[in-house]
């Protein structure tokens, strides 16, 4: 993982200790049970526990290669002499798990890094016994780790000359099946040193596969922090402006003269190519799903084929997917200005608001910046005012996260459901008052339920809520023991009491999702469904004061809405205004859709590409319609996988004036 001076001006020991990094965050991935590799360890002093995210974030990373390796191995006949050649290998214990599990039949694995790396790694194997049994007559000739099937060779893979030259000392065979992979390496060099490389490879091994793991889409928020992140460790990531994309990344392999190109992003590899994804939830308490869709949609895993491992290609990747690179050009993009008003206050995701007055918004709890400049969850809340002109600091004693606020007809909020942490859900609820800068409890309720034998609704978060005719209207969300829910419960403001609605089909199980009010009706969109699949449908449901079920519909539209969760939404007579919001199957997240209810039509409505100074994501946050058909966004963002936690700062207007067609 580690590369030619000249290629980074001076920084690859900042390269280097990307791998040490990836090394440690693999091992704790591995010593809790997301991937079977007991060799980790022997290459890190000891095991340090990452967050359930990083532990996502290198499971589909470790997975995704051992893919590869496997169905390579699966591919070739093991009657038939291959090779396996890992570019910048760093501390990878790739050679000792398949040897282990007895797959590297008649193949020889190669390694190449710089020299410091390779006597690293030397010392390390010597030192445990249990890397060594693995390997046959190990020795160390002319600064190479040789043994029958396992070589490792103190080289840097851009200096061709010198790397054939020890390939060819070292048993190197041109002719035979070969896998050359690249994991998270080749984004640390020059475009043109590794287009010599690719193009080098495809004239050397001419019966070969070339499989990379890499970062790709750098101009959208999450891309921006990204990029950011690896700038600055000193390490920046040196391809990515030039193959910025999939189809990028495809098109230099069959230009470097492969005969067929495949890739794709890590969501679709774990949606088609991962069988057990329901034991993920078992392993570590998860609440990101945001970050860790957005984290596999900027890592694709590209790999092209030629000779006798051409129709490897099929075999290997029988899925592929629908890459859409260039979004239309027709596309409307709306005006959007970021509000001078900056304050720690706005910094925070996971939030809840509500509406008071045309020109007071209330902002409660979410997880942000305190005033001591520490990341936690939030007691503050603060006021917006006239339409962002305006704000101030709010007392309060709401410290939650996803919760939900609903403004009732005598100006108290109802404050019900979420988490204080992803296994702690608030089971109490209440009403509050807004007096003189304070939100004020009016009266609390402590008997929401954890277990089905309560009448009352269960214990939530993620879910949603709306005021029709003084009852509040809560569906879905998800719970501590990770069930969604799909009922439909009413809270009468005026009794206390509650109800369960008898629907007359059952809906989907979903949390993050939107309900609206139109023509008394409710609206439901999008979510993420039990199975953590992306829901597209918008359902009316029909609230009649004289029926005792619930009727639903499905409002079908050609072509069909896009996918969506962890958005907001608003209604406008008949149009539904859809903001930000995530989904995994696209490489570019729709910042508007326009919804119109009567014609059964929509519209994408794009945004100006954010500062790389001021990324906007648009998940985990709020927004306000205003009466000027003004689009108010508070707060948002999350934690970026390890490239740390981001949070809007700003208050952002986007202007749909225009817009309502």
């Amino acid at each position: 993982m580690v590369l030619n001076k000249k290629h980074f001006k001076n920084n690859n020991v900042s390269v280097q200790e990307t791998n040490d990094s990836s090394i440690v965050s693999k091992a704790s991935m591995a010593q809790f049970g997301y991937f079977e590799d007991p060799f980790l360890q022997y290459f890190i002093k000891k095991v340090q526990r990452r967050s359930p995210l990083i532990h996502r974030g290198y499971y589909i990373r470790a997975i995704s290669i051992d893919y590869v390796l496997k169905t390579f191995l699966l591919n070739v006949s093991q009657e038939v002499s291959s090779q396996i050649i890992s570019l910048g290998a760093g501390f990878d214990s790739s050679f000792f798990r398949l040897k282990w599990k007895h797959l590297l039949v008649n193949c020889r694995y190669y390694e190449v890094d710089f020299p410091e790396v390779v006597n690293h790694k030397h010392i390390l194997i010597n030192n445990a016994n249990v890397l060594k049994n693995l390997i046959e007559d190990m020795a160390c000739v002319n600064n190479c780790i040789v043994s029958k099937d396992y070589f490792i060779l103190p080289c840097d893979f851009t200096d061709l000359p010198k790397l054939k030259m020890m390939l060819e000392q070292n048993n190197i065979d041109f002719s035979i099946p070969t896998l050359i992979f690249s994991e998270c390496v080749l984004s640390y060099v020059d475009y043109k040193a590794s287009e010599e490389l690719m193009k080098w490879i495809q004239l050397q091994f001419k019966n070969s596969q070339l499989s990379i793991y890499e970062q790709v889409y750098p101009h959208d928020a999450f891309g921006q922090i990204m990029v950011k992140h690896f700038s600055k460790l000193q390490s920046p990531l040196k391809r990515i402006d030039v193959l910025d994309t999939i189809t990028k990344h495809k098109d230099a392999l069959i230009y470097a003269g492969f005969d067929v190109a495949i890739g794709f992003d890590m969501n679709f590899f774990y949606e088609n190519y991962v069988k057990e994804k329901l034991s993920l939830s078992n392993l570590d308490v998860f609440d990101e799903y945001e970050e860790w869709h957005l984290k596999c949609s900027h890592y694709a895993l590209v790999s092209s084929f030629q000779g006798s491992c051409l129709n490897f290609a099929t075999s290997t990747f029988p899925k592929t997917q629908i890459i859409c690179d260039n979004l239309e050009s027709n596309n409307c993009v709306a005006p959007i200005e970021r509000l001078s008003l900056l304050s720690v206050l706005f910094k925070r995701f996971g939030h809840a608001c509500v509406k008071i007055s045309s020109d007071i918004v209330l902002i409660t709890g979410g997880f942000g910046v305190d005033f001591d400049n520490g990341h936690k969850k939030l007691s503050s809340a603060f006021v917006v005012r006239n339409n962002g002109a305006d704000f101030n600091f709010i007392k309060t004693d709401i410290k939650l996260m996803f919760h939900t606020m609903v403004l009732l007809d005598d100006g108290s909020i109802f404050v019900y459901g979420g988490r204080l942490s992803p296994v702690k859900p608030c089971c109490s609820y209440g009403l509050y008052k807004l007096e003189n800068d304070t939100l004020k409890p009016i009266q609390i309720f402590s008997n929401c339920s954890c277990s089905s034998e309560n009448s009352n609704p269960k214990c939530r978060w993620r879910h949603s809520a709306v005021n029709l005719k003084g009852n509040i209207y809560i569906f879905g969300g998800i719970c501590s023991n990770g069930n969604t829910f799909n009922d439909l419960v009413c809270f009468n403001s005026k009794t206390y009491q509650w109800k369960k609605e008898i629907l007359k089909k059952e809906l989907v199980p979903r949390h993050s999702h939107s309900m609206e009010i139109w023509k008394q009706k409710l609206l439901l969109y999008g979510g993420l469904n039990h199975e953590n699949k992306t829901l597209n449908t918008l359902n009316v449901l029909h609230i009649q004061d004289d029926e005792s079920e619930v009727y639903i519909d499905e409002i079908q539209f050609v072509p069909q809405l896009p996918a969506r969760y962890s958005h907001t939404s608003h209604v406008v007579d008949d149009l539904l205004v859809i903001v930000g919001g995530v989904d995994p199957s696209e490489h570019y997240q729709l910042p508007i859709i326009l919804i119109y209810l009567s014609k059964k039509v929509w519209q994408p409505l794009m945004l100006p590409i954010s500062s790389p100074e001021y990324p906007l994501m648009l998940h985990n946050h709020c927004s306000i319609l205003t009466s000027d058909n003004k689009v108010i966004v508070i707060g948002g963002g999350g934690n970026c996988f390890s490239f740390g936690t981001h949070f809007n700062e700003h208050l952002s207007i986007i202007d749909l004036s225009q817009k309502f067609l």
